[in-house]
């Protein structure tokens, strides 16, 4: 079977994301960028015209990958609401702690610029509504219970996803490993429903 041919301008996109990767988005430059994917600086400013528009083209597609797993788990994640949760905090939780770099990239501007309107806020948020609203469907109602419950579970799984070494000498909780996720995620969907259950009859 052919191998499918790559594009310069994927070449250049997946050669960003790997840089990020490797050496995090404050260190980015166009110049490094074009050796890590093996093509000129112009080639750069060709396609994404800039340095600021590649970097909001890598967000948007890493965005959009993002976006169509979540959607996925919420299509395919059948009638029970513990599975449901359990699977997309799953997810979340193995893809940031797999792309480090890249979670850190999201909140980039979010950390150093205090600017809190970039497109993955605007992916999660949307998204999060969406659970919630899963989610309410299945169990029942009280929307102000579930969209606390769900931000405080959202929040317990970015920041061990981005700095999975914090609890190693804590817990000895290794975020890098699936059975520390999957048991870090058994715990947190067991309290949430602990939680739902004293005010919403499941």
């Amino acid at each position: 079977m052919a191998k499918l041919k790559v594009s310069e301008r994927e070449k250049i996109i997946t050669g960003a994301i790997d840089y990020i990767e490797e050496h995090g988005m404050g260190a980015l430059t166009v110049r490094g960028v074009a050796k890590k994917a093996g093509v000129n600086i112009a080639a750069i400013n060709y396609y994404f015209g800039s340095k600021e528009g590649l970097i909001r083209e890598v967000l948007e597609y890493t965005i959009g990958l993002a976006d169509s797993e979540w959607l996925k788990v919420l299509e395919e994640g059948g009638e029970d609401p513990r599975l449901l949760l359990k699977e997309f905090m799953n997810l979340c939780l193995s893809d940031m702690v797999k792309s480090p770099g890249m979670t850190k990239a999201y909140f980039y501007e979010s950390f150093v610029k205090q600017d809190h309107s970039g497109e993955y806020f605007k992916h999660l948020s949307a998204f999060l509504l969406k659970l919630r609203e899963r989610v309410e469907a299945l169990v029942g109602k009280d929307k102000e219970q579930l969209q606390l419950l769900i931000m405080q579970m959202t929040s317990a799984v970015i920041f061990p996803a981005m700095f999975p070494e914090f609890y190693k000498g804590f817990a000895k909780y290794d975020f890098k490993k699936k059975g520390s996720q999957d048991k870090y995620i058994e715990h947190l969907t067991g309290c949430f429903f602990r939680e739902l259950e004293r005010k919403v009859k499941i």
